[in-house]
């Protein structure tokens, strides 16, 4: 079972794409006290594949190694530690699906950053693998805009529009969501783009 401490980590390095993290750093951004605690943390989870470490100079730097049981750790994390309206994004959810079940779905904005107001709107972002039903899941999202109190905001992408958006050299939407994210469904297709994306 993993403790709130262990997931802040994963949080704490998921908000640091393509950037590693020393042990330091790592300790200081989720406030984690003990040294041996942080240790043993960063040992277990690169024995389980869920971060991997490389060494420059005398430092050792960490990232996330991004495997399925990272991703679920992130969406973990996502509902433990921000205050998602859950009820949207599942009704979000119920609605694509009818579309189709091939599709990720991630927050990002106020409420990625844990800075949300009472009248900020909640945005989600969708990764279709089909460029064909790109419309059909925006009308699907607006049934479901139209009857919730809070505000969406939405973007779908197609897989690789989403890609050439994050390779372009201009600041974009795209490179906001990858920085800023909070993963809410099926996010392997986003992951994977992305992984591309911080290796460059």
């Amino acid at each position: 079972m993993i403790t709130n401490k262990q997931l802040k980590i994963v949080d704490v390095l998921n908000k640091t794409p393509g950037a590693a993290l020393t042990f330091s750093e790592v300790g200081k951004r989720t406030n984690i006290k003990s040294h041996s605690f942080l240790q043993r943390a960063l040992a277990q989870f690169e024995k389980e594949e869920i971060i991997k470490s490389k060494k420059s100079g005398v430092s050792v730097f960490y990232e996330l190694d991004f495997s399925p049981k990272t991703i679920l750790y992130i969406s973990l994390a996502g509902y433990e530690f921000y205050k998602i309206p859950a009820k949207v994004t599942e009704h979000l959810i119920q609605e694509i699906s009818k579309e189709t079940l091939f599709f990720s779905m991630v927050v990002f904005g106020s409420y990625a950053k844990n800075e949300q107001k009472k009248n900020s709107d909640l945005d989600v972002c969708v990764i279709v693998e089909d460029k064909k039903i790109t419309n059909k899941v925006k009308s699907r999202m607006e049934n479901v805009k139209r009857r919730e109190i809070i505000g969406v905001h939405s973007y779908v992408f197609f897989v690789k529009e989403f890609e050439a958006m994050l390779n372009s050299e201009k600041e974009n939407v795209g490179k906001e969501i990858a920085r800023n994210h909070l993963p809410i469904y099926n996010p392997h297709s986003f992951y994977r783009v992305v992984e591309k994306w911080n290796r460059k």
